[in-house]
């Protein structure tokens, strides 16, 4: 056989090989292809099954669970109830830094007065129905020490019906280095009720919101004014346990400020 057929033999092979090259690679491309199709369809299939279930599941909890103001808020029979943990920061303790005459060993008593809103009614036609109570219970301590130097314990009771909110306040332990109180403020003006030793074992009635001041003005809160220079050298933190059954109720919407929360906002 002559060179020249064995060149064409090989022209055909070559070109043969070059068509099988193509058709299996036409092939495989058209199955990456449809692979890649099924593919999508089951991850988007997929993504609407999970996105169904969690929009059950959201559906099935609300009745159980809700976040109100960042915080969770469990529904327990006509219940609404949460909890907030928080760190109390101070000044800080200096011995003989004498920045402050009235409080020597405070490194920086500049430090604001805190107020933390521990709950509060949105009047909307009254902040709540007939027999609506609520209950707020603090506990403030150093560093866990339930030494009398070291604690603040109370509980508020009271009931939101109406344009009124109040109740008693339950002073089972308190500090003597004083600092606190209760901050209230309402249309007819601002009052402030000091937490002492004195009160220690008492129920003491207290309204947040007297009647007579309207059913749509603003919000009642119940919030405490705290001077944290008293707490320099023993940080303070807190853990606040509050129920309410009136759909005006709820967690507050800040739990700390540097000012004072006007009844209007």
């Amino acid at each position: 056989m002559s060179d020249t057929n064995f060149a064409a033999i090989g022209q055909l092979v070559t070109e043969g090989r070059s068509l099988l090259d193509a058709i299996k690679g036409g092939a495989i491309s058209a199955m990456q292809t449809q692979f890649d199709r099924q593919v999508e369809e089951h991850e988007r299939g997929f993504a609407e099954k999970v996105a169904g279930y969690e929009s059950r599941v959201n559906q099935a909890t609300a009745p159980l669970m809700q976040v109100i103001n960042g915080h969770d808020v469990y529904r327990v029979g006509d219940k609404r109830v949460y909890d907030i943990k928080h760190y109390v920061a101070d000044g800080g303790y200096q011995a003989g830094a004498n920045k402050d005459p009235a409080f020597p060993n405070v490194k920086d008593p500049t430090l604001p007065v805190s107020y933390f809103n521990l709950m509060e009614f949105v009047a909307n036609s009254g902040f709540g129905s007939y027999s609506d109570t609520f209950k707020v219970e603090f506990y403030q301590t150093h560093r866990g020490m339930n030494s009398s130097n070291y604690v603040d314990h109370f509980v508020f009771t009271g009931a939101s019906v109406q344009d009124s909110v109040s109740g008693f306040l339950e002073v089972k332990k308190t500090t003597e280095v004083g600092g606190l109180c209760l901050f209230i403020s309402q249309p007819s003006g601002n009052r402030e009720v000091r937490i002492t030793r004195d009160m220690e074992g008492q129920r003491i009635p207290i309204s947040l919101r007297d009647i007579g001041q309207g059913y749509d003005r603003g919000t009642a809160r119940l919030s405490l004014k705290v001077d944290t220079r008293y707490y320099a050298g023993a940080t303070r933190a807190f853990h606040l346990h509050g129920e309410y059954t009136s759909d005006r109720g709820q967690p507050p919407a800040k739990l700390y400020n540097k000012n004072a929360v006007h009844w209007s906002r």
